[in-house]
C-alpha cells in the first residue's frame, strides 16, 4: 500500500474515534487534549479528506485552548501544537482570530533569555519548548526579528556532538533534529553548527523514541518524526539511503487495520503514532520534485538493469565510474593475458632489440592487469583463465630472474632434453 492510501486509512481511523466533544485523546476513549487534537487535525488535513471532521476539530481547539491554559497551566506545548495545526487550515475557516491570539501569547511567553520554557515566562528555557515555539511561529510567518533570540539560544546551547534535550542529557539525534528544523528556516541556515548537525544526522541508526520528563507528563519524542523532516529541510535527497532506512522503519510500524502503530511493540495505534508517521512521510512527499527526482529514479532503474552478469561496473562512487559490457570486460582480460604471453616469447624483438628483462617486466605488468580484471569478477571467467594467468606469472618471474625470454628457456629446455637422450643412447 502506498503512502497516500495508508494516510487515508489513518485518517479514516481517526475520524472513527473522534470524541463527542470533537477532540481526540491519545487513544480511542481517552479524554480529549489540545495536543492530540492538533495532531489528528494535521493528519486529516494532509489526507485532504473528511472536511466535516476537520471543522469539528477546529471548533474544539477554538473552544478549549485558552480554557486549558487557565485550568491546566500556561503550557507552551498547548499553544504551539494548536498554532501548528491551525496553520495548515485555510484562512477562510474560523482560524485567523485564534492564530492571532496564539501567536501573540507565544511571543509574550518568552523567558528573559529569549527562549521558552515548559510554561510561559518560567525562566527555565528548554530545547523542546523553544523548538515548539519557533516551529509553530515560523508556520504563521512570524517576523524573524521576533524569533532571533530563540535562534541565538539554540546556537548558544550547541556542541560538537549536536544538541541535547536537557543539560543533564546526552546529545541525541532527535534533539539535534529539533534544532536543525528551527534553524534551517532562519538566516542561520548556513551556520557551521547546522552543517555539522547535517553530518551527525546522516549517522542516525536508532529510529525509535526518547523520553523526557516535563511538567504534567513523561513526553515521548520520536526520532524519525524529527530527523526525516530535518534532513529534508537541509536539502537531503528524498531517495538517499538514510531516508530510505527511516521509511523502512516506518513501514514496519504499519497496522494491519490501517495507519501506523507506536514505536514500542504491543502498544498499537495511537493518535500521535499517526502524526509522527505522517509528519515524516509528508516531508519526504513534499520534497520529492518529479521534474528532478523521477529522472534520477529512472537513471537508477537503468543502472539496476545494466547489472551483472551482462554488465560490469568499474570504479563505482568515483568520478571515473563507468559500465562496460561483460563481453568487452572479458575480452580485455584475455587480451592482456595474450599480450603477456606474446611478450614472453620475445616476438616483439623483431622491431627493436631491448634488454631481456624488459620482456619479463612488461609481461608482469600485463599479468597484473589481467589478474585484477579476473579477480574482481571471477564469475565472468572459466577456471582455465585463472590457470593461464598464473602460468604467465610463473614464466614472467622466471624470465625476470634468469634474464631471458620464453623462447630461450624453451631452447635451453630442448637442449637439455636432447643431451639427456644422447646420454641414454650412449
Amino acid at each position: 500500500m502506498g503512502y497516500r492510501a495508508e494516510l487515508e486509512e489513518a485518517a479514516r481511523w481517526l475520524v472513527s474515534i473522534q470524541r463527542p466533544d470533537h477532540g481526540w485523546g491519545l487513544t480511542a476513549g481517552q479524554a480529549s487534549s489540545i495536543v492530540n487534537t492538533a495532531e489528528a487535525l494535521y493528519v486529516l488535513r494532509c489526507s485532504r479528506r473528511f472536511e466535516a471532521a476537520q471543522e469539528r476539530a477546529v471548533d474544539f481547539i477554538n473552544s478549549n485552548l485558552f480554557k486549558h491554559l487557565e485550568t491546566l497551566g500556561p503550557r507552551i506545548r498547548y499553544v504551539a501544537f494548536a498554532l501548528f495545526a491551525m496553520s495548515v487550515i485555510d484562512e477562510s475557516r474560523r482560524s485567523r482570530d485564534l492564530i492571532g491570539r496564539a501567536k501573540s501569547w507565544l511571543l509574550d511567553a518568552k523567558n528573559e533569555d529569549g527562549a521558552w520554557g515548559t510554561e510561559a515566562g518560567d525562566n527555565a528555557s528548554t530545547l523542546f519548548s523553544t523548538f515548539l515555539a519557533l516551529w509553530s511561529l515560523q508556520r504563521v510567518h512570524c517576523d524573524e526579528r521576533d524569533l532571533l533570540s530563540g535562534y541565538q539560544w539554540f546556537l548558544a546551547h550547541s556542541s560538537d556532538r549536536g544538541w541535547a534535550l536537557g543539560p543533564d542529557m546526552p546529545a541525541s539525534a532527535v534533539a539535534t533534529a529539533y534544532a536543525v528544523i528551527a534553524l534551517a528556516r532562519s538566516s542561520f541556515a548556513t551556520h557551521d553548527r547546522v552543517s555539522a548537525a547535517h553530518r551527525l544526522l546522516l549517522q542516525t541508526h536508532h529510529w525509535g523514541g526518547e523520553e523526557e520528563v516535563i511538567a504534567g507528563t513523561v513526553w515521548k519524542h520520536c526520532t524519525f518524526a524529527a530527523v526525516v523532516p530535518a534532513l529534508m529541510a537541509l536539502g537531503e535527497l528524498p531517495y538517499s539511503k538514510i531516508v530510505a532506512d527511516a521509511i523502512v522503519y516506518i513501514n514496519k510500524l504499519r497496522s494491519p487495520h490501517g495507519g501506523w502503530n507506536e514505536t514500542e511493540p504491543g502498544v498499537g495505534r495511537t493518535v500521535r503514532a499517526q502524526f509522527w508517521s505522517v509528519l515524516a512521510l509528508e516531508s519526504v512527499d513534499r520534497a520529492f520534485d518529479p521534474a528532478i527526482h523521477v529522472l534520477r529514479l529512472d537513471q537508477e532503474r537503468t543502472g539496476a538493469a545494466l547489472a551483472e552478469p551482462e554488465f560490469v561496473t568499474i570504479l563505482p562512487r568515483t568520478k571515473y565510474a563507468s559500465i562496460l559490457p561483460a563481453k568487452f570486460y572479458r575480452a580485455l582480460a584475455y587480451t592482456s593475458l595474450a599480450a603477456a604471453a606474446l611478450v614472453l616469447t620475445g616476438a616483439q624483438r623483431q622491431l627493436e632489440r631491448l634488454p631481456l628483462r624488459i620482456d619479463a617486466l612488461a609481461a608482469l605488468g600485463l599479468f597484473v592487469l589481467a589478474h585484477v580484471l579476473i579477480s574482481r569478477r571471477p564469475k565472468q571467467f572459466p577456471a582455465a583463465a585463472r590457470v593461464m594467468k598464473w602460468l604467465v606469472a610463473i614464466v614472467s618471474l622466471m624470465g625476470l630472474v634468469f634474464g631471458t625470454d620464453l623462447a630461450t628457456i624453451a631452447a635451453k629446455a630442448q637442449d637439455i632434453v636432447v643431451s639427456l637422450a644422447d646420454r641414454l643412447r650412449s
